[in-house]
């Protein structure tokens, strides 16, 4: 049951981020902004970091539990860990999510 409602959240992101992405594309278009590239430069990697259902559930997974480290994102997504740590290092490069080490473990919030 938790992980439909983690797949129904996290499906309402994926639709959020489309429509804020498509509010930003027409807002550019009927402007006819010749800043386009600034807007689409600051927002193109959130909106890519947002546009995967993984790093979706992982967002959710670390907004509900504030903090977690790899190895319990892992465990709870049924991912290998090397696909985890990489979706969460495009998190952090977006500016998403915050890292800290505790000896061998990384913990994300």
């Amino acid at each position: 049951m938790k992980h439909d409602t983690i797949r129904l959240r996290a499906s309402a992101a994926i639709l959020i981020a489309a429509f804020a992405s498509f509010v930003l594309s027409v807002t550019l278009w009927f402007t006819g902004s010749h800043e386009e590239g600034i807007f689409v430069g600051l927002w193109a990697p959130t909106f890519f970091a947002l546009s995967d259902p993984t790093r979706l559930r992982l967002l959710l997974l670390l907004a509900d539990q504030n903090e977690l480290c790899v190895c319990e994102l892992t465990h709870a997504l049924a991912e290998f860990q090397p696909k985890i740590s990489r979706h969460l290092a495009m998190l952090r490069e977006a500016g998403i999510v915050l890292d800290r080490r505790e000896g061998l473990w990384i913990h994300y919030r």
